[in-house]
């Protein structure tokens, strides 16, 4: 099988748009989604579609309203016929995929007339430096994506259904299982009696063991999961958020995942939750481009009310929102990376707000185990001691070519770590023992990495998986020597591609 690749989009050509309106008599609805299992792209914006026996194109636009790391839904209306796929475009990465008969488990569909068509998801997944395309077995409908994030539409995909794949889906086609296998990239590393955790796409949280082993927990479902919060709780040791209102709780010694009853929580992408038993919990819910915090007393089947709504911003690049949410020592703490950080004593249940140090907006958050709270922005970088009620201003002084990455860390011995690129896209990481006055080079990288200080590594290294095509973990207890212990890189496809060129 030939595996299609990423290819840099060329001039398009203007086709007509199927908009996704009231079905005329002539006209059916059709709804598909489709998740891509990596950061190489934002999200699809537009899916292009082929008539069988004709020329004609139509051009599918994306629900709008759903904000998702890798998820898109796709609704229109299409005349009868038989149709293909045949290019998924992000246009602000300026990557598109061709999709032809070699590129994996797709297959034509059919618009019958008379009712809706939905298709299901398609998975998008890398395989080391190809792409291959499956259907997913896991999410055949998409009716609760469409009544959660196009009402209007739902109407149109509750009838009988008209139409669909032309063929089942092959039991060969196993594109799914092993992108859940291999997560694309991850998010927010947390840590819990030693464990390292961090939320992948396809429904995947990835966990390391003391001994430095990484093994994939899942749950139910495919969407992708945000952040794991330790908890104390009689059947959970973890709580995890994730896209499309996705609500999961690890028990202690457990492997899977288990949904939680989310009650009247409305649907968003759930960024993180921090809370007791005592105290009740809070949810940040990323809905179009507004945060919303929710409360509920008790967590199974909650009752949610909205405690504060703030407008968030998108970050450039690939950095998600300019929003960071994080638990204190007495509560919990956000901000919206300008103007101040809003502090919630969980015992007064007061709000505090403390100023960030400039008139700026900040791009990038960061709490070392420490407890050192550190942000950045435009070149200035700042460091708190006291959780954000003082600030100090660091000195960069990295050698002339290179430009700072993120934030300060702090390591246990109280030094400052940052890291660097420089124009040929090599980092370096770089030590401070004076808290900024004199920066000494650690380590200096073929590749952009990402460095996190944790409290049981204590360095995490992570390749950006947006250039590499693959996915790799290393870890180092002095910044120098790195210890290779993870990657999604499938060296057994390797080697057979690697035989079938040679002959």
């Amino acid at each position: 099988m030939k595996l299609s690749k990423f290819v840099m989009k060329a001039g398009l050509i203007v086709l007509p748009v199927a908009a996704a309106a009231a079905a005329q008599a002539e006209q059916n609805a059709v709804a598909i989604s489709i998740t891509s299992n990596t950061s190489q792209i934002d999200t699809f914006d537009r899916l292009r579609l082929q008539r069988v026996g004709s020329s004609q194109n139509i051009q599918l636009k994306k629900t709008g309203r759903l904000v998702s790391r890798g998820t898109s839904l796709f609704t229109g209306t299409l005349p009868a016929g038989e149709y293909k796929l045949s290019l998924l475009e992000d246009t602000k990465s300026h990557l598109n995929l061709q999709l032809a008969a070699e590129s994996g488990f797709i297959g034509n569909f059919l618009v019958k007339g008379g009712g809706p068509v939905d298709l299901g998801r398609l998975i998008v997944t890398p395989l080391n430096l190809k792409v291959v395309v499956g259907r997913s077995g896991r999410v055949t409908s998409n009716l609760p994506l469409i009544k959660a994030y196009a009402p209007e539409q739902a109407p149109q995909y509750e009838k009988q259904a008209a139409g669909g794949w032309v063929d089942q889906r092959q039991p060969k086609d196993k594109v799914e299982e092993y992108a859940i296998s291999k997560p694309g990239d991850l998010e927010c590393i947390t840590e819990k009696d030693g464990l390292v955790l961090a939320g992948g796409r396809m429904g995947t949280l990835m966990q390391r063991q003391a001994n430095g082993v990484w093994r994939g927990l899942n749950g139910p479902g495919i969407a992708a999961l945000n952040c794991a919060s330790p908890v104390k709780l009689p059947d959970a040791d973890l709580l995890v958020t994730g896209e499309f209102g996705t609500l999961l709780r690890l028990a202690r010694g457990e492997s899977k995942l288990q949904a939680v009853p989310i009650g009247d929580l409305p649907p968003g992408n759930l960024l993180r939750i921090v809370g007791s038993v005592n105290s009740g919990w809070y949810i940040a819910n990323l809905r179009d481009d507004h945060v919303t915090l929710y409360f509920s007393p008790k967590l199974d089947s909650g009752k949610w009310s909205e405690v504060r709504k703030d407008p968030v911003e998108r970050l450039p690049g690939r950095l998600g929102y300019r929003y960071w949410i994080w638990p204190t020592a007495n509560g919990l703490a956000y901000t919206t990376g300008r103007d101040a950080i809003q502090s919630l004593d969980f015992g007064t249940r007061q709000w505090s707000p403390l100023a960030l140090p400039a008139k700026q907006k900040f791009s990038s958050l960061k709490v070392s185990p420490t407890g050192m709270l550190a942000i950045a922005g435009g070149g200035r970088h700042y460091v708190s001691y006291d959780a954000g009620k003082q600030w100090d201003a660091v000195k960069l002084g990295l050698p002339k070519g290179s430009s700072d990455v993120g934030t300060v860390q702090q390591m246990a011995d109280g030094s400052f770590l940052i890291m660097g690129v420089d124009h040929a896209q090599k980092s370096a990481l770089y030590r401070s023992a004076d808290k900024g006055q004199s920066w000494q080079l650690l380590k200096q990288f073929e590749w952009p990495y990402h460095v996190q200080v944790m409290k049981s590594v204590p360095l995490l290294q992570m390749s950006d998986e947006s250039s590499f095509g693959f996915l790799t973990i290393s870890t180092s207890s002095d910044g120098m020597k790195w210890n290779a212990e993870y990657s999604s890189y499938d060296k057994e496809f390797g080697e057979h591609e690697k035989k079938r060129n040679e002959q």
